[in-house]
């Protein structure tokens, strides 16, 4: 897995952390980005899809946002899953 849902005290997805969020860390932050609070480095507003989308759907969203990790959340908007590109393309999907 190359990104973590990131929950509120409430449970509700409040962002997402990738290997991309943290790469770009890296190479644009002095300091040691590994020793900085979770909160600096994630994506605040990620996209997300439904768990009754179709994976079609989300695959031309995933494509459309340039994005390789989707946040799937539930109608209260409490994270269920994750869609990552690559298990996309290994199934046949991307």
């Amino acid at each position: 897995m190359r990104a973590i849902n990131i929950v509120d005290s409430f449970g509700k997805l409040c962002g997402i952390a990738t290997d991309g969020d943290i790469r770009r860390h890296l190479l644009h932050s002095s300091g040691d980005v590994l020793e900085r609070p979770v909160r600096e480095i994630i994506t605040r507003t990620p996209t997300t899809t439904g768990p009754e989308s179709m994976a079609v759907d989300a695959v031309r969203l995933m494509e459309e946002r340039v994005i390789g990790d989707l946040p799937v959340v539930d109608h209260d908007g409490q994270p269920v899953g994750i869609l990552d590109a690559q298990d996309l393309l290994r199934a046949g999907l991307v």
